[in-house]
């Protein structure tokens, strides 16, 4: 028999560079949500691929913090998810809900959440517009929200999820679809507003890329809810890895 010995100090890299589940249960009630979930995310692009029921959106708002395990343990980054405020300031989560204050534009929804993060005024206005720019929303950013189209509301849910510039980005709907098929966003290949999102760089010394709007090179089945987490250009690692949920 041979013995494997595991490098303590690489686990705790490996641990603060993906979101790790450690035999995660989640039950509602007496209803089974998620079962002994053991799973490692390191950096790149993971697709979430099930059908309806199949704990997706569970796995995502436990990484999100959103619930808590009923049983195990797991962190994103080494940061243990029932530590909001630390973690909030590395993810950005976007959700399949609609959810607007009433009465605001698109400018004033992003900004208003960066300044409760405790973004001074001046930086939450530079980073807004950043965010409004990626997604392509610029032109509609001082309209009330509730105008918008569908795929308006899609994407400034996603801008208002990197607009703080999060390491990891966690999607629950395909974002794809959100973007008009129009000359230069033929939604048959990479739009303009993706390729945006692939050159935004993270607040750490790492500078990482995060891409907001699918996995690339994956088949259909994988533009679902999709997990992005920087440390790396996640344009170039990790095509079209999805992991069944």
């Amino acid at each position: 028999m041979t013995e494997h010995r595991t490098n303590p100090q690489s686990a705790i890299r490996n641990s603060q560079s993906e979101i790790t589940f450690d035999n995660v249960s989640k039950f509602y009630g007496e209803i089974l949500g998620v079962n002994r979930v053991s799973l490692a995310i390191p950096p790149g692009i993971t697709s979430l691929v099930g059908p309806n029921g199949a704990g997706k959106t569970t796995l995502m708002n436990l990484m999100t913090g959103l619930l808590r395990p009923t049983r195990g343990r797991l962190s994103v980054l080494g940061i243990p998810t029932d530590q909001p405020e630390q973690l909030f300031r590395k993810v950005g989560f976007c959700s399949q809900f609609d959810s607007f204050p009433r009465g605001l534009t698109g400018r004033e929804f992003i900004k208003s959440f960066l300044m409760v993060s405790g973004f001074a005024s001046k930086e939450a206005d530079e980073l807004t517009t950043k965010a409004l720019e990626r997604v392509d929303l610029v032109a509609a950013a001082d309209r009330r929200i509730g105008a918008y189209s569908k795929g308006m509301r899609q994407r400034v849910r996603l801008a208002q999820s990197i607009a703080h510039q999060p390491s990891v980005l966690i999607m629950d709907e395909d974002y794809l679809e959100s973007y008009p098929a129009r000359s230069g966003h033929d939604v048959g290949s990479r739009s303009a507003p993706e390729q945006r999102l692939r050159s935004g760089r993270g607040r750490d010394s790492r500078r990482a890329r995060r891409d907001g709007c699918r996995a690339p090179d994956a088949g259909a089945d994988s533009l679902r809810p999709a997990v992005a987490l920087g440390g790396a250009d996640v344009s170039r690692r990790q095509r079209g890895r999805g992991a069944p949920a």
